[in-house]
Parts: structure tokens; C-alpha cells; sequence
């Protein structure tokens, strides 16, 4: 998550210098590509005066070569909260512009490019799993692995360090505290884990040695926030979520500092 907010991060600083412009342009395969705005704020992608691409986010990634094929690869999407881009390749067959995009719907991390293909490897949080895909201009896009969410081998409780967790799920990086949350959530650990994306980290719960974060789900704050503590000392998690008539474990075996921290965070359902 680090790395996908970081990311994200990027693109919005690199789109606020966007919207700052009334035109970019691009020289690419003998064509002129020009990225504008609209009085609505929409971008618009054309090449030569002809629209390729229309998305409140535009940004020109780079250019690229997969054998002797130039490829440019722009970056495309509907902003907001914690939505990032994907990937628009385009590039030229005889006298045609061709364009063809990375399958993902809200965000998706910069295309890894070898001398021949562009890979596309998904975000995954705790508990989910996603393909691997490879996108060459004569195959197409095509799925080529499948990979699951991994926390780092041989990490422990003992390894905690809370001044390392800069986003709430970045504990889950910890072997045994992710072990440990797979089996006190089970089937809802992605859910649970999902409304802590858009959070403002994880602090300290007075002086107790208990560490506490609260955030939402991109796009549902306030309806579907989570919570989250972790007691390195005793080597427990608690969880809870908004709209869920359930806490993880049940609430009758949380201490009351606990309590009284996700109650002002979430509220108390």
C-alpha cells in the first residue's frame, strides 16, 4: 500500500500541473498528440485534431519500444478519491493510430516494459488475489499468472515496529500479525481491510502500548469505515466496520479503551 499511494500520489501532483495548462502536446509516430481541458475540466486526448481518449484525468507516461514498434502510453482515468489510472497504449500499424488499454477500472501500477512486452501487475490487498497480464501490439492483452497477497517471509509479533506502518495496511506486511488476521477475519478479511485504504495511519491509543487506525473504502467514507487496533504487547488484533453487525472478536472481549477509541472513530453500532 506504500507503494500504491505513493503512486497515486504521483498522479495527482502530476495532474494538478496538468490542469494548470491549456494544452500539452506530444510528437509521436509523425503525429501531433495534444491533451486539453474542457470548461467541465474533462481532458481530451486527439492526434492530428482527432479524439482518442476523454477521461478527467490525462497524463502522457512515456514512450516506449517493444521490438522495432514505438509505443506511447498515456495514463487515463476518472480521478477521485483514491482512483487512480490505467494504461492507453498507442501506437501505429501502417497508417493507422491503434489504441488498446490495461483492463483494470480504477487504478492500476505503472506498466513494467521489457524489449518486446509491456506487464501489467495488479495491486493486491490482504487476502485477495489477481492476474498477471502481458500486452504486446501483434497478441493483445493476455493472462499469463496468477498471484496472491504475500506478507514478508519470516516476519513476526517480535518485528513490530509501529514507526515503520505508515499506512494502516502496511501491517499486514508482518507474517504473524497477518496469520493472525486471516484467522480472526476469515472470509471478510479483504472487506474489513479494504475500509482502512483511506486513512490518515496508525497512532498511538494514549499510553496503553496499543496502536489504533481508523479509514473508509475509496469512495464510501462514512458508510463503510473500518477499524483497527493492535496490541503488540499482547499480540492481539481487533477489528470493526461500519454496517457490519459483527466486531472481530466479538466486542464483550475488547478492553474498554479500545471500545471507547472505535466508538469515536465509527461510532458505536
Amino acid at each position: 500500500m506504500r507503494r500504491t499511494i505513493s503512486v497515486l500520489a504521483g498522479v495527482l501532483a502530476l495532474t494538478a500541473s496538468a490542469s494548470a495548462q491549456d494544452e500539452q502536446t506530444v510528437e509521436f509516430a509523425g503525429a501531433t498528440f495534444s491533451i486539453t481541458e474542457t470548461d467541465d475540466y474533462e481532458k481530451i486526448l486527439t492526434a492530428d485534431g482527432e479524439e482518442i481518449a476523454r477521461a478527467y484525468v490525462i497524463l502522457h507516461d512515456r514512450n516506449v519500444k517493444l521490438g522495432d514498434i514505438e509505443v506511447a502510453i498515456f495514463q487515463t482515468g476518472p480521478g477521485g478519491n483514491m482512483c487512480g489510472t490505467v494504461s492507453l497504449m498507442v501506437w501505429r500499424d501502417g497508417d493507422e493510430l491503434k489504441t488498446a488499454a490495461s483492463p483494470d477500472d480504477c487504478g492500476a501500477p505503472p506498466p513494467a516494459v521489457t524489449q518486446d512486452a509491456i506487464f501489467f501487475v495488479p495491486y493486491l490487498m490482504p487476502g485477495a488475489d489477481g492476474v498477471v497480464r502481458r500486452w504486446t501490439t501483434y497478441e493483445g492483452m493476455q493472462a499469463i499468472a496468477r498471484i496472491e497477497y504475500a506478507p514478508e517471509p519470516g516476519t513476526g509479533w517480535a518485528d513490530f515496529d509501529p514507526a515503520a506502518v505508515n499506512y494502516p495496511t502496511d501491517v499486514f506486511r508482518n507474517a504473524e500479525i497477518y496469520e493472525f488476521a486471516q484467522e480472526l477475519l476469515g472470509e471478510q478479511l479483504q472487506q474489513v481491510t479494504t475500509g482502512l485504504l483511506v486513512s490518515g495511519g496508525l497512532g498511538p491509543l494514549d499510553d496503553t502500548g496499543i496502536y489504533v487506525a481508523n479509514g473508509c473504502v475509496p469512495h464510501a467514507c462514512g458508510a463503510s469505515d473500518s477499524f483497527m487496533a493492535v496490541d503488540p504487547t499482547g499480540r492481539k488484533l481487533y477489528f470493526a466496520q461500519q454496517g457490519v453487525d459483527e466486531t472481530w472478536p466479538p466486542q464483550a472481549d475488547w478492553p474498554d479503551e479500545i471500545v471507547a477509541a472505535k466508538n469515536e472513530a465509527i461510532g458505536d453500532e
